[in-house]
């Protein structure tokens, strides 16, 4: 019910604003985009919160969040190696023998990061292990990747 309301509330203002000429169409479907996109947010953020409160969602421990910050770290390395070699690097070693990074990173953990290459040599993915540093599993055991291209 609250959500058909909220509609119905934007539905109006951009009713009004259409009439009275404030704004073009296309400054209109930016602007509800936008407004979209916001929703979305908020309805993650009320999900995350009410989960939060019932036991179902735990927040996101700094361990994950260093992870993925270490995983971004990485990505930049290995783009910078890829523009200046023309490839990707073989493993991280080979990051730290170009000196592309100063040491191996950790994940959060303190554990090695897995470096994969795929596709032939055409793309890659950075793989933690979670707490655990075996493969598989749940919640705060659960593997971290991050594959690109």
């Amino acid at each position: 019910m609250i959500r058909y309301n909220f509609y119905v509330l934007i539905l109006s203002f951009f009713l009004a604003q259409v009439i009275h000429g404030d704004e073009s169409v296309k400054d209109l479907n930016l602007r509800v985009l936008q407004l979209e996109k916001e929703v979305s947010e908020l309805k993650l953020m009320v999900s995350k919160l009410i989960g939060e409160k019932k036991g179902l969602y735990k927040a996101e421990s700094s361990s994950k969040l260093s992870t993925r910050s270490t995983f971004g770290t990485i990505l930049k390395a290995v783009q910078s190696f890829r523009l200046k070699r023309r490839r990707l690097p073989v493993d991280l070693n080979e990051l730290k023998k170009a000196r592309f990074i100063v040491h191996l990173p950790k994940d959060g953990w303190g554990n090695e990061i897995k470096y994969k290459l795929l596709n032939k040599g055409k793309s890659f993915e950075l793989i933690s292990y979670g707490e655990d540093n075996k493969e598989g599993g749940l919640l705060e055991y659960e593997d971290l990747k991050l594959s690109f291209p």
